[in-house]
């Protein structure tokens, strides 16, 4: 019975951090959808929202992010539409030129069902991919996961554009 408590313990624990890590991405989606304005990765603001933002107490200014050592034009990326909705790489690589990146390449993950967008970064560019994600409001960033850097077509950042 204490090995059987402990379990259902974690199982609880396990969930809450799945949906606190995922959960952003699923909101921002239902979000977006509800708005009307599908995959944009941008910050929107709702009625709720602005009326609930005065009510909450001011948040101390976080430290400013280290300096990203190459400049958006040198940092290359590669877009792949992770979501299945036809054109949504290409429509947020033309977000990500006007932004000032190079856009190596642009394609289809090996699946179509990210629930949100992710930042890929090769070892020594971290700083890159937080700005990277900073720039598009993506709150997933982290190091090549499953991919290796020969796969990124001389790319240095991966997006996967998710729902």
């Amino acid at each position: 019975m204490i090995v059987s408590a402990v379990a259902a313990a974690e199982l609880v624990a396990l969930i809450a951090v799945g949906v606190l890590v995922l959960g952003k991405g699923w909101f921002q989606h239902a979000q977006a959808s509800a708005t009307g304005r599908g995959t944009t990765h941008h910050a929107v603001t709702t009625q709720a929202t602005k009326r609930a933002a005065p009510a909450a107490k001011p948040k101390p200014h976080p430290a400013a992010p280290a300096t990203p050592m190459l400049s958006r034009g040198q940092t290359s990326l590669l877009v792949l539409n992770g979501n299945g909705q036809d054109g949504a790489a290409g429509a947020e690589a033309r977000v990500l030129r006007e932004h000032g990146y190079t856009v190596q390449a642009v394609g289809n993950a090996k699946r179509n069902d990210y629930a949100a967008s992710m930042v890929m970064y090769r070892p020594g560019l971290q700083r890159e991919g937080l700005r990277l994600a900073r720039d598009l409001s993506i709150p997933i960033v982290s190091a090549l996961d499953g991919i290796q850097p020969s796969q990124l077509k001389g790319a240095k950042l991966l997006l996967i554009v998710g729902k």
